[in-house]
């Protein structure tokens, strides 16, 4: 679920160079906390956090308004663990606490006008055990499964869910004595067939990488674990992205690597496996190809440049022979006034005041790797992106994915009139540049790395100003 401070309403539309695009009535969300966009049948629902309670507003294919629902439920207090949008049927998985001081568990179903599908579901009950008191979720690929997990002292503690039975799969709890749950925590994976891998990474820093390691766990049943160990020895990283492939049942871990420094990224590393065969010494490494170097500081620049600096690994798209691509931001941060940087809370637009900062996302990066990991190409992609002190909200791009190309969607500039621009990739690194939309005279501030991807060329974009929120639906050609 992802989690956003705005919310939406009615019906505009417009053509542009042969897109098509419809904006919803804008809706005042001061007080809203969060949304979720959904797409259940042929609605499109948001499901809306107002402080103490929670409603759905919905729309039709073309952003109509239709109404709103009021979701009733036992506490006034319940979290929200899991929202899932399986086809025509939305199911909530929520939580609260009861008299009796037990968590309780809870699982609900509505279809696409919020009628009541099936009444409440206790799915489970159990003391307070979790240090915050709170699951966290992530569901399977194909949202049939939904894995709740927490941290409780030593332990962590797992309940998988089968979303189409609605009933629990299993429950675990298992301790990772050689890693901080907290600290060396990086992604939680949950596989179609219900299998959850962990992954943790410990001393990645200048001063402890000779001892800079990777651990994956790998969750066969309630008792079974398979567990692997990578070494990056003598290297730091700028991050690590993971991806599993549920057709070839393979993982694949990447990331930008430096012998010393984060600022002089000099390549990248990539481990693929069976995760029931996983061989340690197998983590690869590779230098960046110099012409990498030539189109980021061109080729009369009066200094040899041998690495990159502020570039973090965003994505590894996984290809269908088993190969990947590995996609790249350049992300920087500069802080002004420092002494204010203790700030806490927001502002009055409702941004982090964590200190006044200038946001730059620049270029995007690509390395296209062959099933044995190595190079068939790489691409640089030009784009400059600065904002303030608004946490970058408006920044970096989102990727719409279909199988015969990729596309890369962002904000020519981080203003209210501005362009939407597009990066359009086919497998073999030969691209397009297109412009979509000129937002000058229709106030649209558009959030693309918020944004949902809603069908093979469509998607739905927040768009947010002056505590104001429309969804944007946009078809591309």
């Amino acid at each position: 679920m992802k989690i956003k401070y705005l919310t939406l309403l009615l019906l505009i539309s417009f053509f542009c160079q042969g897109q098509s695009l419809f904006q919803s009535k804008e809706m005042n969300i001061r007080n809203d906390i969060f949304y979720d966009i959904l797409k259940v049948g042929s609605k499109h629902l948001v499901l809306r956090n107002k402080s103490n309670s929670y409603i759905i507003e919905r729309f039709n294919e073309e952003l109509q308004y239709e109404g709103t629902t009021d979701l009733n439920f036992e506490s006034n207090k319940i979290e929200v663990i899991s929202v899932n949008d399986l086809d025509s049927v939305l199911q909530i998985i929520y939580s609260y606490i009861n008299d009796a001081n037990k968590n309780i568990i809870n699982l609900v179903e509505f279809d696409q006008n919020i009628n009541t599908v099936d009444s409440t579901i206790s799915l489970f009950k159990s003391d307070l055990k979790l240090v915050d008191r709170k699951y966290k979720t992530v569901s399977s690929p194909d949202h049939l499964k939904s894995l709740l997990f927490g941290t409780n002292g030593k332990e962590m503690s797992f309940i998988l869910v089968d979303n189409i039975l609605k009933e629990i799969i299993s429950k675990s709890s298992f301790s990772f004595q050689d890693f901080d749950h907290r600290e060396d925590f990086k992604k939680i994976i949950l596989t179609n067939e219900g299998k959850i891998i962990l992954l943790f990474e410990k001393n990645n820093t200048k001063y402890q990488r000779e001892n800079h390691i990777l651990g994956i766990y790998y969750l066969v049943n309630e008792i079974d674990i398979i567990y692997t160990e990578l070494s990056l020895k003598n290297t730091v990283n700028t991050g690590i992205q993971v991806a599993y492939n549920n057709v070839t049942s393979s993982i694949a871990i990447a990331g930008l690597y430096a012998e010393k420094d984060f600022d002089n990224l000099i390549g990248y590393f990539l481990f693929q496996s069976k995760l029931e065969n996983t061989h340690p010494d197998e983590v690869k490494f590779a230098e960046f190809n110099s012409d990498i170097f030539e189109d980021l500081y061109g080729k009369k620049s009066r200094r040899k440049q041998n690495s990159l600096s502020d570039f973090y690994l965003s994505e590894i798209v996984q290809r269908e022979d088993n190969g990947c691509l590995l996609i790249s931001e350049m992300k920087k941060e500069f802080v002004r006034r420092s002494s204010y940087s203790n700030m806490s809370g927001y502002d009055g637009n409702g941004y982090s005041t964590r200190g006044f900062v200038d946001y730059y996302n620049e270029d995007i990066l690509l390395i296209n790797l062959d099933s044995e990991g190595k190079e068939d190409w790489n691409k640089l992609f030009y784009k400059k992106q600065f904002s303030q002190d608004d946490d970058a909200i408006y920044s970096s791009f989102f990727l719409l994915k279909t199988p015969s190309r990729l596309r890369f969607v962002y904000n020519d500039e981080i203003k209210k009139n501005s362009t939407v621009s597009e990066y359009v990739i086919s497998p073999t690194g030969n691209f397009e540049r297109n412009a979509i939309i000129n937002t000058e005279y229709r106030g649209l501030q558009l959030r693309f790395k918020d944004a949902e991807q809603t069908g093979s060329n469509e998607l739905i974009v927040p768009s947010e100003k002056d505590f104001k929120l429309s969804l944007i639906k946009l078809s591309l050609e």
